[in-house]
């Protein structure tokens, strides 16, 4: 049971490294919301525009400055990522990711996230935190922040087909191909991670966003 909470944390904590790593490459100056590791989190994560159903995706064009909160501007808005994997001896995990955008201001908007497992059943370990996005810009510098490489690129996953920024990183023994959508900054659309973790040995984890909900 320790082990299957473990995976679900550590994946959760890839889906925020991944999506903020990628989505910020392709936004500069967008800073997500503060708050707590669910907000930033949620900030990061964000969603496609599938047409008010599973499936459809955001390949129709986006506008020439994109919103870096607009996936948080619809109250009502639902989106789940899945995440796949497979550390060292531990079996392997199958888990859920759910944001719910509960209510919008004009400054803010507040997202719920909740976690499920294989079954779909609700994280009896982790549970429904709600925490208030703000649509704030950074006027700050960068600073020594590392450049990342990008491509352009459209992938099809079961939440539809989207038109992606691509990023391939590396660090600390862990090779990372994500793909985040260019309509809405910081989605993470999918990602394939793989390589040898320190104290647990070779770990590979997929993450893909499988349902979109107006």
């Amino acid at each position: 049971m320790r082990k299957s909470i473990l995976l679900a944390v550590l994946s959760l904590v890839a889906i925020v490294a991944v999506a903020c790593g990628g989505g910020n490459a392709a936004n500069k100056g967008n800073t997500p919301a503060k708050g707590n590791a669910a907000g930033n989190a949620a900030a990061c994560t964000g969603g496609g525009d599938t047409g008010g159903t599973t499936g459809g995706g955001d390949t129709g064009g986006s506008a020439a400055k994109t919103d870096a909160y607009a996936l948080y501007k619809k109250e009502g808005r639902v989106w789940k990522h899945k995440s796949v994997s497979k550390m060292g001896d531990m079996p392997e995990n199958v888990s859920f990711t759910q944001w719910t955008v509960k209510s919008v201001a004009a400054d803010h908007a507040m997202v719920e996230m909740a976690m499920f497992d294989a079954d779909g059943k609700p994280n009896e370990w982790v549970k429904p935190s709600e925490s208030k996005i703000e649509f704030a810009t950074a006027t700050g510098s960068t600073g020594d922040a590392p450049k990342v490489e990008t491509k352009e690129e459209s992938i099809e996953v079961k939440a539809g087909k989207f038109d992606c920024i691509v990023t391939e990183t590396e660090a600390a023994g862990m090779k990372t191909k994500s793909w985040s959508s260019k309509k809405y900054p910081g989605l993470l659309v999918k990602s394939v991670s793989s390589g040898e973790m320190a104290g647990v040995g070779k770990s590979e984890t997929t993450m893909e966003l499988v349902e979109f909900k107006e």
